[in-house]
């Protein structure tokens, strides 16, 4: 499990992937679907939201705190 994170105030996701336990500021995502078109929802935290709650790409990456670079070498 890991926090996911972007690169300072970018449009991108530090690591290649997001998966199913990582962390958004402290809220666990339970979940990850496809909907028919292809777009990926996310179901993100536990009691204080409501499990029809899916959030987009977009979405994602708002809630998504600021990283810092990190040397992939």
């Amino acid at each position: 499990m890991r926090e996911v994170k972007r690169f300072r105030d970018s449009k991108t996701i530090l690591d290649n992937f997001v998966s199913v336990g990582d962390t958004v500021n402290g809220h666990r995502i339970n979940e990850i679907w496809v909907t028919s078109l292809g777009t990926p929802k996310f179901v993100i935290g536990g009691e204080q939201y409501a499990t029809t709650e899916h959030f987009s790409f977009e979405e994602l990456l708002e809630l998504a705190p600021a990283g810092e670079i990190r040397d992939y070498e």
